[in-house]
């Protein structure tokens, strides 16, 4: 029977979970943001229309981008139970974050005590990047959960539970592939410090991940002439110079940026003075595999784009670090309380950063959807689209950057509820682009297109804290309107 000091952890997990969850029904019924509304939300649409499917042809290379589908397909799924609304699919990203934020808990309370376990899931309830993650249809949050369960299951020694999560997160997203890596250099580790002796037969079941993803990439070059999408793999650099400068942001961010600076003096003060007690450290698998997964999700990361929402599960993995070490501390637990409450109020103060000062360039200080101010970047949006629609009729022709484009083609991203080729033309971009009635450009956006400026007057702009749209009206080569 448990009694009523044991369950307050449980009581309080609840309590922060409705709390977050209604901290969030604001922005559920929002439009689809740059990459949900131009890949993840137009993929599981796409196999909603035409049926769901795992393989490679199931869905046209512009829209996997040779991502493994799982998440779309779940996504997909969710359209055809309860409708293909921005609400279905941010609704469904919020339950996968719930399910992961109760496993943390569930998981951090298994290997170390419900307190750490209750500290574990609101920390990463309250860091900015989650927070805003946690219900965009992005398969960022979905990773975490399955890498998360994978690498429990491994420290408890269930390998082929281990297994079957690795192998979900692997069909979620690439970046798992490094969770073979990290059980492996955690057996290494583990015969090094004598602390346990691994079967070398355990070899085999964390070698399954590979195996599936392997067939996934043989089909994927059967079926698309190549293993992994182009624009991708040309994105991959191994040049030391590039790594390291990635390597160094990404840390900075996962220790110093939204306020993790005190998490991180907190977590330094607390290590020195456990070695100072204890003279040496002492080898806890679950520990182990979390310190490796931070070193791998950096050192995979830094190979590729640099996206701070990358940084999700390693940042996940320090928060739980943080918990543990707090537990195992031998500190007077009001000091615990109060360490724990200073590293969440500073996560707190920066879920939504202060207004940058406007320098002219709006790239540099643009966050894209690593904190809730993507919502202001929607809002202006949203105010470019209804303009431009109130303008267009049936034979207009409209041109649009990315990713203001992605707004116009689909009523189902939630911007507008007129249609291309019925209620406008949406033109497709041209090495230079002219005859266009209206072009909506979007700052930050892609800027890879070519107007003459003589084709085009400005007609309406709209500024916003880290947006800048501007409708021009289109002109003919000889300086007069294209006719309506």
């Amino acid at each position: 029977m448990h009694t009523r000091k044991a369950i307050i952890p449980h009581y309080l997990f609840a309590f922060f979970l409705l709390l977050f969850i209604a901290c969030k029904i604001a922005v559920l019924g929002l439009p689809y943001f740059w990459d949900e509304a131009g890949v993840y939300a137009p993929a599981a649409l796409y196999l909603h229309d035409h049926g769901l499917g795992l393989d490679p042809a199931s869905l046209p290379p512009v829209l996997s981008r040779g991502h493994p589908l799982l998440f779309v397909n779940v996504l997909a799924l969710f359209y055809h139970l309860f409708g293909d609304s921005t609400l279905t699919a941010h609704i469904f990203s919020l339950l996968i974050s719930c399910g992961f934020f109760t496993s943390v808990y569930l998981i951090v309370k298994r290997h170390a005590d419900a307190t750490a376990g209750l500290f574990a899931a609101v920390y990463c309830m309250a860091q900015p990047l989650l927070f805003a993650q946690s219900v965009l249809a992005l398969p960022e949050m979905l990773l975490a959960w399955m890498m998360l369960l994978s690498l429990h299951y491994w420290s408890t020694g269930r390998v082929w539970l281990f297994a079957l999560f690795a192998s979900l997160a692997l069909f979620t997203k690439e970046t798992a592939v490094i969770l073979p890596v990290v059980v492996f250099l955690d057996m290494l580790i583990a015969r090094w410090s004598k602390a346990q002796t691994y079967s070398w037969s355990k070899v085999y079941p964390i070698l399954l991940p590979y195996v599936i993803f392997g067939l996934f990439l043989l089909l994927q070059k059967q079926q698309n002439g190549w293993y992994f999408f182009p624009y991708h793999a040309d994105a991959i650099s191994f040049k030391s110079d590039r790594l390291l400068l990635f390597l160094r942001q990404y840390f900075s961010f996962v220790v110093n940026g939204q306020g993790r600076i005190w998490s991180t003096m907190v977590m330094t003060i607390l290590l020195v003075v456990y070695y100072r007690k204890n003279k040496k450290v002492r080898y806890a698998r679950f520990s182990s595999v979390l310190i490796l997964l931070c070193i791998g999700g950096l050192l995979f990361s830094s190979l590729n784009f640099y996206m701070n929402r990358y940084m999700v599960f390693v940042m996940a993995a320090y928060g739980i670090l943080l918990s543990v070490i707090l537990y195992m501390s031998d500190i007077h637990a009001y000091l615990r309380y109060a360490a724990f409450v200073l590293v969440l109020l500073a996560g707190a103060y920066h879920m939504r950063p202060s207004v940058p000062e406007q320098t002219g360039n709006l790239e540099l200080s643009f966050t894209y959807d690593e904190n809730m101010r993507y919502t202001d970047y929607l809002d202006a949006e949203q105010k470019a689209v209804d303009m431009l629609m109130e303008n267009i009729g049936p034979t207009d022709s409209v041109f649009a950057n990315f990713p203001a484009v992605f707004a116009l083609r689909d009523t189902r991203i939630g911007f507008t509820d007129k249609e291309k080729d019925k209620d406008f033309i949406l033109q497709s971009k041209a090495q230079t682009q002219t005859g266009f009635t209206y072009a909506l450009i979007g700052d930050p956006g892609a800027f890879d297109h070519h107007i003459p400026p003589a084709c085009i007057r400005q007609v309406w702009s709209y500024s916003s804290s880290n947006a800048h749209f501007i409708l021009y009206k289109g002109l003919c080569s000889d300086g007069t309107e294209v006719p309506e």
